[in-house]
């Protein structure tokens, strides 16, 4: 890991810029998923400074969610497991507090131009292609959300042409497109079913429901996906994490 000739000369906290050159290296696949960082002496020796900046900046990448510590091992560059995607960005949990882990069905998937609006929640120009992704989820066999998920093409080229989706995508885009999402925001709001959403959810129209509207990020700070979740939300509850660093998906 070569020392870059500015790392001294940057106005900002040595460690934080200890974190950006790390981040850059994930971003750019020099790190993969899963691999190895070196050790923290390494580091330190390698960019010339003190071992507390390089474990200082390590600890802002572990809140972050873009290492993890292993006892013993090391550290890693995080690799997004369907298991760590439900944890980390589905926040629906039933009334007794136990986390709801969905499933997927319905799952239809095309391209098209993206519209004014697609345009502007994805931060893409005009006439740039998206692929849209809409699905049906259910809980316990029962379907609860129907989703449209709305990406850009050109960050996922061929996405379209897949035979089968998997249920969790965020894996999916770090593992096949080298797109991690470190971040999402989440805008709620009260809505009604009308006529199609409650012949898929099987519920009466006029019923209830909350509308999830998300922006996910890449490691680059740019939008990644813009996803409308359309949730039954009886007998559940949607509970947001505070204070962990990380935004839920």
């Amino acid at each position: 890991m070569a020392m870059p000739t500015d790392l001294k000369l940057d106005p900002r906290p040595l460690y934080a810029q200890v974190r950006e050159l790390l981040t850059r290296r994930i971003s750019s696949g020099a790190l993969r998923p899963g691999a190895p960082l070196p050790s923290e002496l390494q580091i330190a020796a390698d960019l010339g400074v003190s071992h507390g900046t390089v474990r200082k900046a390590l600890d802002a990448l572990a809140i972050e969610g873009l290492v993890v510590r292993r006892q013993g091992k090391g550290t890693f560059v995080v690799e997004q497991t369907p298991q760590d995607v439900h944890f980390r960005f589905f926040n629906i949990y039933t009334a007794d507090g136990r986390k709801v882990i969905p499933d997927s069905r319905e799952t239809r998937i095309k391209t098209a131009k993206a519209t004014v609006v697609e345009r502007r929640r994805l931060a893409i120009d005009t006439g740039a292609r998206v692929v849209r992704l809409r699905r049906i989820r259910t809980h316990g066999d029962q379907p609860f959300i129907s989703e449209t998920i709305v990406i850009p093409e050109a960050r996922f080229p061929g996405l379209a042409e897949h035979k089968t989706i998997p249920n969790t995508l965020y894996d999916l885009y770090q593992a096949e497109f080298g797109v991690l999402v470190v971040r999402a925001e989440d805008q709620l709001e009260p809505v009604v079913a009308d006529k199609n959403v409650s012949s898929q959810l099987a519920i009466a129209e006029g019923a209830p429901l909350m509308r999830i509207e998300r922006v996910a990020f890449g490691l680059d700070n740019c939008p990644v996906e813009w996803r409308s979740s359309l949730c039954n939300l009886a007998g559940l509850q949607y509970v947001a994490h505070l204070g962990q660093g990380m935004a839920p998906a």
